[in-house]
C-alpha cells in the first residue's frame, strides 16, 4: 500500500509563499495590478508642466530682461547727459546743439570734423571771430559722449590750462602730474582760445606735454584733441611749435573757418 502525502510543508514551500506574499503586499502599496508581471524597481515621474505654465515663465523671464535692459539704458543715458554738462561747455553752446544750423560753409567744416572724432585725431579749427568754431567743438564733444559707453570730455580754454597747472606750484597745492594728468585722461579734449596763450617756453612745453601725453597715452589710442583759434592758419602753425604742428598733420590737420561771423545772428562763438 503506497505511503500517504505528507501534509507538512516543506521549507521551500514555506521560503516560496512568504514571498509571495511579500510581492502581493507590495503591489498592494503600489497599486500594481495583481494581473500584471512584477516590477519592484522604484517608480520615477517627470512633472507635467503644461503649456500654459511654460507660457508664463518665459513671460517673466522676457519682463526681467526687458527691465534689466531699461535699466542700463537710463543709467548710461543719465551718464551721457552728466559728461556733457560737467564738460565745461557753456549753458549757451549746451542748448544749441539741438538746434544748430548744420548747412552751408558751417556745415561743411562741421562735415569735415564729424568722421574724425573717435578715431583719436588732433584737429584744428583756426579763422575769424564769430563763425560758430567753438560750437563745432561743442558738437564734437556731444558725437563723442553719445558714440561712448563711458564717456569722458572736457572742454577749457587755453588759459584755464596753464592756471589749473600752476596751482600744483602753490605748497598746499596738488601735484604738477595730477593737474596735467586731468586734460590728458578725457575721450575728448577741447582747447579754445588757444590764441591766448602767452607762449612763453613753461607754456610751450606744458601745451606740447599735454598733446603728447594724449597722443602716445598708454592705453588707449583713440583719445581726440580739438585745437580753436582766430588765427591764420600760418600764424597758428608758428604758435604751436613744431613738434604740435606735426602731431596735427599726422593724426589730423588744420580746417579753416574764414567764412562772416555769426554773431549777432545766432550767438555762437
Amino acid at each position: 500500500m503506497p505511503p500517504e502525502p505528507s501534509t507538512t510543508a516543506s521549507p521551500t514551500d514555506t521560503k516560496a509563499s512568504s514571498l509571495t506574499a511579500r510581492v502581493g503586499a507590495l503591489r498592494k502599496q503600489r497599486n500594481v495590478d495583481p494581473g500584471s508581471s512584477p516590477n519592484l524597481r522604484p517608480t520615477f515621474r517627470v512633472p507635467n508642466f503644461d503649456e500654459a505654465k511654460l507660457a508664463e515663465i518665459k513671460a517673466r523671464q522676457d519682463a526681467e530682461e526687458r527691465e534689466r535692459r531699461e535699466m542700463a539704458a537710463a543709467q548710461l543715458k543719465a551718464s551721457r547727459e552728466q559728461a556733457l554738462s560737467g564738460s565745461g561747455m557753456s549753458v549757451r553752446h549746451r542748448q544749441q546743439l539741438a538746434t544748430v544750423d548744420r548747412s552751408g560753409p558751417w556745415g561743411e567744416a562741421w562735415g569735415k570734423v564729424e568722421p574724425r572724432v573717435g578715431t583719436g585725431c588732433l584737429l584744428a579749427l583756426v579763422g575769424t571771430r564769430g563763425s560758430g568754431k567753438t560750437q563745432i567743438g561743442c558738437c564734437a564733444i556731444e558725437h563723442r559722449v553719445n558714440a561712448s559707453q563711458l564717456p569722458q570730455a572736457r572742454y577749457v580754454r587755453a588759459m584755464d590750462v596753464f592756471m589749473a597747472i600752476r596751482e600744483s606750484y602753490r605748497k598746499d597745492g596738488p601735484s604738477e602730474a595730477e593737474q596735467v594728468a586731468q586734460f590728458e585722461r578725457p575721450e575728448i579734449l577741447v582747447i579754445d582760445e588757444c590764441q591766448e596763450r602767452g607762449e612763453s617756453d613753461w607754456e610751450n612745453r606744458m601745451f606740447t606735454r599735454i598733446i603728447d601725453g594724449r597722443y602716445a597715452h598708454p592705453s588707449r589710442a583713440d583719445l581726440d584733441t580739438i585745437l580753436i583759434s582766430n588765427l591764420t592758419p600760418e600764424a597758428f602753425a608758428d604758435s604751436i611749435g613744431p613738434s604740435t604742428y606735426s602731431r596735427l598733420q599726422e593724426i589730423g590737420g588744420i580746417i579753416e573757418c574764414n567764412w562772416p561771423s555769426f554773431r549777432g545772428k545766432r550767438g555762437d562763438g
